[in-house]
């Protein structure tokens, strides 16, 4: 359904010459730690997208959770904000990473709060396309107090299930980031966060999902 409205919008886009606007929403993995800026997964797609195909704006911040009850609820950063101000065509979500520490991870708390962003970006007056990532996997357990188990065996279902529930776009980042087997781990830095390589794999599977062609 979202790629096949994204073609619509692409084709009417291109009558009027200008990009689309793709708004993506997450924590420290979308805002690129470890790395250059220009190697953070929202902007390679952009590189992969064009400049004249899309504007790709990167909300992302470090150590930022969903649940509004974690200790750093993204609904709190002026990015929130600047996102829902951004007109956007495509939003992109990747939170959970930082809600699945051991002293805070609720599930209902983030079904509930996942529940509600979703509704208030599809509200927008732009009517964006709404999608989910389903955020990588974690290799090593424990690292920045993080519940392997929550991210490699809870998030995936779940954000599924949400994704099938709100009727929104699902993206498998988990999947095409080693599952719950870790296949990948010389595409991490420190067994939580991309390095340069898994960044573009993160870019190149969200391009995948929501190219216009």
């Amino acid at each position: 359904m979202g790629k096949s409205l994204f073609v619509v919008l692409c084709v009417a886009c291109v009558a009027c010459a200008e990009p689309f606007i793709v708004s993506c929403i997450g924590d420290s993995i979308t805002e690129g730690y470890g790395t250059d800026d220009p190697r953070s997964w929202p902007n390679v797609l952009q590189v992969l997208l064009g400049t004249d195909v899309a504007t790709v704006n990167n909300f992302g911040v470090s150590g930022t959770t969903m649940m509004k009850n974690g200790d750093y609820p993204y609904w709190s950063t002026s990015a929130y904000y600047k996102a829902l101000l951004s007109n956007p065509d495509i939003v992109i979500i990747q939170l959970g990473t930082n809600d699945a520490k051991t002293y805070q991870w609720n599930a209902a708390e983030y079904t509930n709060d996942y529940t509600e962003m979703v509704k208030e970006f599809a509200a927008l007056p732009s009517a964006p396309v709404v999608y989910a990532n389903i955020p990588p996997p974690l290799y090593e357990d424990g690292v920045y107090s993080m519940n392997a188990t929550v991210i490699n065996y809870v998030l995936p279902d779940l954000i599924h299930d949400l994704a099938g529930d709100l009727a929104i776009e699902l993206i498998d980042v988990f999947d095409h980031m080693g599952t719950v087997q870790l296949t990948h781990s010389s595409w991490f830095q420190d067994g939580c966060h991309p390095n340069q390589d898994g960044y573009q794999v993160l870019a190149e599977t969200v391009y995948s999902e929501i190219r216009p062609w």
